[in-house]
């Protein structure tokens, strides 16, 4: 399996599924053979995101996730978020297309 489909299938557990957290990083971890994932992204604003982001800070808590930060978040949609997160995004990164 390519780390980007990895990945894909990371954010879709992220969206969806965020019960089953749990089992997609330990999973992810096993067929990485790693012991930990550097940074996670929580991609363009959903719904179950509070809840989702929430497992991502348990997985920085017991040492799964080294960083998480968010992907294709504006100002409004972060402001409304950030105050729900015990964790403050160590990245928040965005597309642009400058003319």
């Amino acid at each position: 399996m390519s780390i980007s489909y990895n990945m894909f299938l990371w954010e879709l557990v992220c969206r969806k599924f965020f019960l089953f957290l749990t089992f997609a990083y330990n999973d992810s971890l096993k067929r990485l053979n790693i012991d930990y994932i550097d940074l996670l992204l929580l991609h363009h604003p959903g719904e179950n995101d509070v809840k989702a982001y929430k497992v991502m800070e348990k997985a920085v808590k017991q040492g799964k996730v080294r960083s998480i930060g968010l992907s294709n978040w504006y100002i409004e949609e972060r402001q409304e978020f950030l105050p729900q997160a015990s964790i403050t995004p160590a990245l928040v990164q965005n597309e642009i297309h400058p003319s």
